[in-house]
């Protein structure tokens, strides 16, 4: 589903969520590729439209942005006999 330029893009996406199919093209080039920001870009629509690229976002410096961000987790336990101190453990936590 993915190739090997594929894996690059995602890749650079993953460190900047900002960056130009230009300079991802570039860096494709310099590692040996022949490939166009056009081709990035069909790249990109299509790595969008197979939900392997879900969306973009920020990450937000927390010194600066002083609302608190809150985030769900869910978590899945097996039933064992650890079970009652586990929860116990994680109510401690909050």
């Amino acid at each position: 589903m993915t190739d090997e330029i594929d894996k690059i893009i995602l890749s650079n996406l993953g460190k900047n969520a900002r960056v130009s199919s230009q300079e991802i093209a570039t860096h494709l080039q310099n590692l040996g590729y022949t490939i166009t920001d056009r081709a990035i870009r069909q790249r990109l629509v299509r790595l969008e439209k197979n939900n392997i690229i879900l969306g973009y976002s920020a990450i937000l410096n927390p010194n600066i942005v002083s609302e608190k961000i809150n985030r769900t987790i869910l978590l899945k336990f097996k039933f064992t006999k650890k079970l009652k101190n586990l929860l116990s453990f994680l109510k401690n936590m909050l």
